[in-house]
């Protein structure tokens, strides 16, 4: 083996191939909570809420229209409406902390 054949062979060895990384943002789940809903907050265009899931609270944000939709009324009578009807069950598809659907939000059954 000449000098130059081996000085190739040793290259071939000890240089490992290199690949390229390519990272791609995904977009995030959708996820999807069951709890009730124990407080709120009305902001300009969303409404913050506060809900209870299993002795955790977590505060998400839904678009006013889609509360006054689920709550049959109009967006200026959604904090009156709210404030009757508390607590309410809820079940809502999120992403991130922002509500996609509101798959429940009604007034809870108490039991006296």
């Amino acid at each position: 083996m000449s000098n130059s054949q081996l000085f190739f062979f040793h290259k071939s060895l000890t240089f490992p191939h290199f690949y390229t990384l390519c990272l791609q943002e995904c977009e995030q789940p959708i996820s999807e909570i069951k709890g009730s809903v124990v407080g709120f907050v009305m902001k300009e265009i969303a409404l913050s809420i506060l809900v209870c899931v299993e002795e955790e609270y977590r505060e998400v944000e839904a678009p006013l229209q889609m509360v006054a939709s689920a709550l049959f009324c109009e967006e200026d009578k959604i904090e009156s409406v709210l404030e009757s009807s508390l607590p309410m069950k809820c079940a809502f598809q999120l992403k991130d902390d922002t509500v996609q659907q509101i798959l429940v939000m009604e007034k809870e059954e108490t039991s006296y």
